[in-house]
């Protein structure tokens, strides 16, 4: 066992970006009815902070909490809460400190009613009772184990000039549980820019256990006159993990708006290049809750690389 976190929920969300590859083991679909919860915790490469990513679905409508509901993550070491990736969209993130060989993380719902009354808009002493919590939504713990840590990701170039290109991705070979990828594409075509994610599993058998991936530069760019996006319900929660990651190298210059909420095409955009920033996961799943219809829990480690597109010239 290498690595361990506790964790607890996340709900299911909305994303902005392709599904392609094998068929995903992980993310289960959700129920129309009842509590729908998902989570993804990630350990990358190299650091001390996990980063969790949560939201929640009751009756298949996403909910932001408020009213002092709210997630919190905490270690031995620290305590964090999980802020809003944007004002009341439902979407949360944070990072917690972890010790190195064993980190355990719990992330939990919590109530705190002096937050709920700074959320009101009339006196205190005008409500004596306190309204207490969101009963759907507060409570529901569970421990992951993040699986072995993914490492050596490295790539057979760092420019490619035509779509049918093969980009080979190589790391440290290890356990063969379900390998993933997130690539968040930023793209110009000399005038304007735009920024899309990619979500694609690993097929079975596909050398995931021996450390090596081929697959053509067309699975991650898209054709040069149109930019397809397909919005699926359980991409983006990855999509907000890789966005972490690029976060901290971009400072901030790549909004996660621009991959979450963006579910349209792009017609006539003639590509110039684009650059690439793609996260390998390495994911185990997790039994949801009791009391939970739907939805899933996923752990993951993770390692990072780049490379750029550039249209090769007429």
């Amino acid at each position: 066992m290498y690595r361990r976190a506790t964790v607890l929920f996340a709900c299911c969300t909305l994303a902005s970006c392709f599904s392609g590859g094998s068929t995903d083991n992980l993310r289960g679909e959700i129920s129309p009815t009842g509590t729908a919860l998902a989570l993804q915790v990630n350990l990358a490469n190299g650091s001390n902070q996990a980063s969790a990513v949560a939201s929640i679905y009751i009756d298949e409508e996403k909910k932001a909490l408020v009213g002092g509901d709210f997630f919190t993550a905490y270690t031995d070491q620290e305590n964090s809460r999980l802020y809003a990736v944007e004002n009341l969209s439902g979407n949360y993130k944070g990072d917690v400190g972890v010790q190195p060989g064993n980190p355990v993380v719990t992330i939990e719902t919590k109530y705190d009613p002096e937050m709920a009354r700074e959320d009101r808009w009339y006196p205190v002493d005008e409500l004596l009772v306190d309204p207490g919590p969101n009963e759907a939504l507060v409570g529901y713990s569970q421990e992951f184990i993040i699986p072995q840590p993914l490492t050596g990701l490295t790539i057979n170039n760092d420019e490619f000039n035509n779509r049918n290109d093969s980009v080979v991705l190589n790391w440290d070979a290890g356990d063969g549980d379900q390998m993933t990828f997130n690539a968040i594409v930023s793209c110009t075509d000399g005038q304007s820019d735009f920024v899309y994610s990619r979500f694609y599993v690993l097929p079975d058998g596909a050398n995931a256990d021996d450390g090596e991936y081929t697959l053509p530069v067309g699975e991650i760019i898209d054709n040069e006159f149109s930019i397809d996006l397909l919005a699926t319900l359980q991409r983006e929660l990855s999509t907000i993990v890789a966005y972490v990651v690029l976060e901290y190298a971009t400072a901030g210059l790549v909004k996660v708006s621009d991959l979450v909420n963006a579910n349209q095409s792009v017609d006539v955009f003639s590509m110039e290049s684009c650059k690439v920033d793609l996260t390998l996961f390495r994911e185990v799943g997790e039994s949801l809750p009791e009391g939970v219809s739907s939805g899933f829990a996923i752990s993951s480690s993770s390692d990072s690389t780049s490379f750029t597109y550039r249209k090769e010239a007429m």
